[in-house]
């Protein structure tokens, strides 16, 4: 299973591709909702927030402050 698994490394994380930056989240919020639609979609979440909803969880200021960026 782990073949073709990858590791993202930090600075990459902090790109609109992935977490993005403290002012502007990235494409992770897409990945959440598009998961959240499938979910629902299959019977096994009862509904589904908008991005913003799910941006809100993601915080990248944490990864950009270790990085000192």
């Amino acid at each position: 299973m782990m073949q073709g698994t990858t590791i993202v490394p930090c600075p990459e994380q902090l790109t609109k591709d992935y977490l993005g930056t403290p002012g502007q989240i990235g494409q992770f919020a897409d990945t959440a909702l598009a998961t959240a639609t499938f979910l629902k979609d299959q019977g096994r979440l009862p509904t589904v927030l908008d991005r913003a909803g799910y941006a809100a969880f993601i915080d990248p200021s944490y990864l950009a402050k270790a990085l000192g960026k």
